[in-house]
């Protein structure tokens, strides 16, 4: 038994964060790879086209680093990086490849969320916290000025966005991306309702009423959260969605996250 518990722990598969030194070879044309918008806005922000942090992870090097690991989560052009579980004698095999930087241990880290329900339903009372808060906001301003959020794209991270696609008061928004980076699917409207209530302060509109500012947005969906539990994987998930939301064409990111 001792001798069984002994290759368990020789074989046991931790998670690291393997740092490439380059992306040698690697192109980019901006217009096939990012959306119209992420073109506009790189261009009114005087932000070049292509800069080295857009360019692709090698996909040799990601290739070579599966052979060797249990699995691989996340990649990321950003930091040349990738995520992987893998063992002591693969890591150390990872190590001497000629293309890495670095490899870092992550932190094993999970969180006991608090939990409080929510009703997707809108009182009277709710109603009348909703002018107070649009009045806070400059609500008046906005509408001199004709600002209803038209032809900006925002991204929204958040745990889940229960029935988001159901509810009333959000059936008019344009919903043009939406990614589950937790079940990497394309279903985020579930989870939790915190990302639903988010939606709402941004671009809701209940009975002709404006809950938001920004009604008439374009929005990015993404579920980054596992809502019960905090690990650190939800760093890596934010880190891919703020990559897609970038890709896509976003504006705007809202991060309602603990």
């Amino acid at each position: 038994l001792l001798l069984l518990v002994g290759l368990a722990q020789l074989v046991k598969a931790d998670k690291y964060y393997v740092y490439f030194s380059d992306k040698k070879g690697q192109e980019l044309d901006p217009y096939e790879y990012f959306h119209p918008k992420a073109i506009e806005r790189r261009i009114k922000n005087g932000i070049p086209l292509v800069q080295k942090s857009d360019l692709p992870v090698n996909p040799n090097y990601i290739a070579q680093i599966a052979e060797l690991s249990d699995s691989l989560t996340v990649v990321s052009r950003w930091f040349n990086l990738v995520c992987i579980y893998a063992n002591e004698n693969a890591i150390e095999s990872i190590e001497k490849l000629p293309y890495i930087d670095n490899v870092i241990l992550a932190e094993p880290r999970k969180l006991l969320m608090a939990k409080k329900d929510s009703s997707l339903e809108i009182t009277d009372e709710e109603l009348l916290s909703i002018e107070y808060q649009l009045s806070s906001l400059g609500h008046e301003l906005f509408k001199e000025k004709g600002l209803s959020g038209k032809e900006i794209n925002i991204a929204v991270f958040d745990a889940g966005f229960t029935k988001a696609d159901e509810h009333q008061g959000l059936s008019h928004l344009r919903i043009i991306k939406s990614y589950d980076f937790v079940q990497k699917d394309n279903d985020p409207f579930h989870g939790s309702s915190h990302g639903t209530s988010v939606l709402g302060n941004i671009g809701g509109r209940f009975k002709g009423k404006r809950l938001g500012m920004a009604p008439d947005a374009n929005f990015l969906i993404a579920r980054t959260e596992r809502h019960f539990l905090e690990y650190a994987s939800e760093e890596e998930n934010w880190l891919a969605a703020a990559e897609w939301a970038d890709r896509n064409g976003a504006d705007i990111i809202s991060s309602s996250l603990g």
